[in-house]
């Protein structure tokens, strides 16, 4: 009884602001009984205020007159109105883990951080893209011999093996679900992971210092 009387009440107001005149009452039986449920509504007038006021906190977003339109056409445009103001712009990560920035080449890059042996693991498995200027830093504890393959990962990617001392010990590609495992030219303590061809052009080679920073540690 409590569902039939609230969607009556949401039929009602929506009928009330589409068009003011229709009747502002229902009747609805109920085993032999009748009730009568009313609505009150607000004014032309205060529902044209509203939906000015709306308009405005828009930020002019939606750019129309309200005596212009039909006033159900201007409330289901706030709900985008509010949508956009609030979306936040720009490439999101796509996990939760740390991010830093760094200089790769003559670019800088947002780099996700995998500072233990569970984040390494996972690493970039079962992404669909991912964007240009983002890549994955792991962080070992020691410097030593690498390798890594390419198990659930579906983007080709460039990996570049970094020694202790933060030059390159060497630049490789992989390739899509490749279980072929990639290793290092010689002993590393980071793995830069980004997209396919990125090294190539940002002209980064082996022997190049990166500037990794200080607080990038491995968490044992």
């Amino acid at each position: 009884m409590i569902l039939e009387v609230l969607a009556l009440m949401a039929v009602t107001l929506v009928l009330g602001l589409t068009d003011p005149r229709l009747a502002r009452t229902l009747r609805m039986g109920n085993a032999g009984t009748s009730r009568r449920f009313e609505v009150t509504l607000p004014t032309e007038a205060q529902r044209t205020e509203q939906v000015k006021l709306g308009i405005l906190r828009c930020g002019r977003r939606c750019a129309f007159s309200v005596g212009a339109a039909p006033l159900w056409l201007v409330l289901l445009c706030l709900p985008g109105c509010a949508d956009s103001a609030t979306a936040p712009s720009g490439p999101q990560p796509q996990s939760g883990l740390a991010m830093v920035t760094m200089p790769i080449g003559h670019q800088t890059f947002t780099l996700e951080v995998a500072d233990t042996d569970e984040k390494r693991e996972i690493g970039l498995m079962s992404r669909d893209s991912m964007p240009a200027s983002h890549g994955m830093i792991f962080v070992f504890p020691r410097e030593e011999p690498r390798g890594f393959w390419m198990k659930d990962t579906r983007i080709p990617l460039d990996i570049i093996y970094v020694a202790a001392d933060r030059r390159v010990a060497s630049i490789h590609q992989m390739n899509p679900f490749d279980l072929t495992r990639v290793n290092s030219a010689g002993p590393a303590m980071y793995a830069i992971e980004l997209n396919a061809d990125t090294a190539k052009k940002l002209g980064v080679k082996p022997g190049d210092r990166l500037g990794i920073p200080p607080e990038v540690t491995a968490k044992e």
